[in-house]
């Protein structure tokens, strides 16, 4: 393979990664919304995550 392959390769496995960070930080907004609202349901939330 010759290098074009590779950068390919590497930006693929960095989006990947970017996409999956990405996913599992926005699964805990609600969480951290909750939280500073003091609301009283921010268990299940935590519980959630």
């Amino acid at each position: 393979m010759d290098f074009l392959s590779y950068f390919a390769l590497a930006i693929l496995i960095f989006v990947v990664l970017i996409l999956s960070y990405g996913m599992i930080a926005i699964h805990d907004i609600p969480y951290h919304m909750a939280k500073k609202r003091n609301h009283p349901h921010q268990m299940p939330f935590a519980l959630a995550d």
